[in-house]
């Protein structure tokens, strides 16, 4: 079979020697792919290797497509962690195999790492490390990037700014619920509550800090932001650098956007067709602006809107919203 095929990959694992396209579900060892000397593209959608293996892809000289994902794997694959002789499941996390992305920058076009499981308290979350992130930063052919769920508490918000600075290749970008060290905090008192707005605060200016990286894409079609504050500066950065640009789709899910905010990337976004605002708390007072987008799908849900407000600035609201996905 020459064109595609969907495998379980381990190291006794027999394949086609003609194969160009391969889509495997799992892989552990890389060692059944050496002989694809005519493989272009790769995709792993459950990715179980340490940074060892996936360095020997870069033998693979045809090969110019690489998906890696990351999603879920411990809890998906409780059985198979068993049987392997790793003195620790962190040989097998996205952190460690960071170190092997640097030899298939040229390659590597899809990176996703998601990680829902916080709802487990015996489970501890991927993390990435500065270095992680550094050597995401390396990664210049990379088109879609998804970093979901994950622990980062030495990775200061500038360090992820350069990171995605250098990924000028980024088409699509998804970040949310990301726990970084978003820096110093004064003043903390012990009591929750003010601790809190203190820490919501410091998230805040290093979200701007992040927004400004992410404005320097200058190939960015699609933008998706989840449990991120986008406040006036951020948005600001995002939409002056953006304005003329190739963004078309925005997404944001129980962000803080306030209206000012929303109304600042509607004036300045010009080529956006679709938005979709979840659970966010922006409201009546960004409708004027909207309505100026030449939106082709408009997805608002348990936003602050109200049915009056829609009616009068987008009257075809209802039609947006049932659009498919531009």
């Amino acid at each position: 079979m020459a064109t595609g095929r969907t495998e379980e990959i381990f190291g006794n694992s027999e394949l086609p020697p003609s194969l160009k396209v391969l889509q495997c579900g799992r892989l552990v060892h890389a060692k059944a792919l050496l002989p694809l000397r005519y493989l272009q593209r790769l995709d792993i959608l459950n990715c179980l290797s340490t940074a060892e293996e996936l360095l020997r892809l870069s033998s693979l000289t045809a090969l110019t497509h690489i998906t890696i994902c990351y999603i879920d794997s411990f809890d998906r694959n409780p059985e198979l962690y068993a049987s392997y002789s790793y003195d620790d499941d962190y040989e097998l996390t996205p952190d460690a195999a960071s170190a092997a992305w640097p030899a298939l920058a040229s390659q590597l076009r899809v990176l996703h790492i998601e990680d829902d499981r916080g709802s487990d308290p015996d489970v501890k979350p991927y993390q990435l490390s500065a270095a992680a992130v550094a050597a995401l930063g390396s990664l210049t052919a990379l088109t879609s990037l998804q970093l979901h769920h994950l622990q980062c508490p030495e990775v200061q918000p500038q360090q992820l700014a350069a990171a995605l600075r250098r990924c000028t290749a980024l088409q699509v970008l998804d970040l949310g619920h990301l726990e970084l060290h978003w820096g110093p905090v004064q003043g903390l008192t012990g009591d929750a509550d003010a601790d809190a707005a203190l820490l919501d605060a410091a998230e805040v200016r290093g979200m701007q800090v992040v927004a400004a990286g992410i404005a320097s894409l200058p190939c960015l079609q699609k933008l998706a932001l989840c449990r991120l504050p986008v406040d006036m500066h951020a948005a600001v950065a995002l939409a002056a650098a953006a304005a003329g640009t190739r963004l078309m789709q925005l997404s944001m899910d129980r962000c803080d956007v306030p209206d000012c905010a929303m109304s600042a990337l509607a004036l300045w976004l010009t080529n956006l067709r679709s938005l979709e605002l979840k659970h966010c708390d922006v409201g009546d007072g960004a409708l004027p602006a909207l309505a100026r987008l030449p939106l082709q799908r408009l997805n608002l849900d348990n936003c602050e809107f109200s049915h009056a407000a829609l009616d009068l600035f987008l009257p075809r609201w209802k039609a947006l919203r049932a659009a498919p996905v531009v």
